[in-house]
């Protein structure tokens, strides 16, 4: 081997050492920003994207429960209750369709983001018009009983205050047997009745839950006007590289960079 050969080769061997040792350093400095990077920045991208906490929430609110010491509880009185089975999945579906990472990561104007929220206003609005007694709950045959019963207990009350104004004497037994033969026959259209009006109860809602959809959608929408959301893990990557992310050690520059042998003369 002539001394030329002897010099390549030894040129080849230094090259491949200080290729490594690069390396090496680059990935300790990368290791040593990860270390000293809060928590709260590595997580961020991650939790300004992750929407299944607050659909979850959603969820829950829409099926009226209630949420108590960390635990979403099931309302107890089905008075409550304002959607169906049914309605709670129209609802959650709808929501599901504009609120997701699509919408977060998208670039509208103003004037389309108008539009669309007045296209989804107008879409939701009719299908809940066109299935309220799908959507809404139903109230059941046990509910009536008890709400006619109270009503009943009602009128005895009043009853018997009646008698002990104008001095009569008459027991809670004969009012109440009384009462219950004005209510014979009728029984049944009492209990439509009041199914009734219990529903209706459950549709002074609508204006309502049609608000807190709108809003919910519309706040996605906002997130994406003029690519906001994007632009914003833009300049979180941005300010991450410029902490030292992706910066190239010191040592490394004043070597002329990943590749010192590329560099000129």
């Amino acid at each position: 081997m002539d001394k030329e050969q002897i010099m390549e080769w030894y040129n080849e061997k230094l090259q491949q050492a200080e290729t490594q040792a690069n390396m090496t350093n680059l990935a300790n400095a990368q290791q040593q920003q990860n270390i000293n990077m809060p928590e709260a920045d590595t997580n961020l991208l991650k939790e300004q994207l992750d929407l299944g906490p607050e659909l979850e929430r959603i969820d829950n609110l829409l099926k009226s429960f209630t949420l108590v010491d960390g635990k979403w509880i099931k309302p107890t009185d089905e008075n409550m209750i304002i959607l169906s089975d049914y309605g709670v999945h129209i609802f959650r579906e709808f929501i599901s369709w504009y609120v997701n990472k699509n919408t977060l990561l998208s670039n509208y104007e103003e004037e389309m983001i108008l539009d669309k929220m007045k296209d989804a206003s107008t879409t939701l609005n009719e299908l809940i018009f066109r299935n309220y007694e799908k959507i809404f709950y139903q109230p059941s045959f046990k509910a009536c009983e008890d709400e006619l019963l109270r009503r009943l207990q009602v009128r005895i009350d009043i009853r018997t205050l009646a008698n002990r104004m104008a001095g009569v004497v008459e027991s809670n037994d004969d009012i109440r047997t009384k009462l219950m033969l004005e209510l014979e026959g009728k029984i049944e259209e009492e209990l439509h009745l009041i199914k009734q009006e219990l529903l209706r109860n459950k549709l002074k809602r609508f204006s309502f839950l049609l608000r807190v959809v709108q809003d919910t959608v519309h706040s996605a929408y906002n997130r994406a006007w003029n690519g906001a959301e994007r632009r914003s893990i833009r300049q979180h990557m941005t300010i991450t590289e410029t902490k030292g992310g992706f910066a190239m050690p010191q040592e490394m520059q004043s070597k002329g960079g990943f590749f010192p042998w590329s560099r000129k003369g």
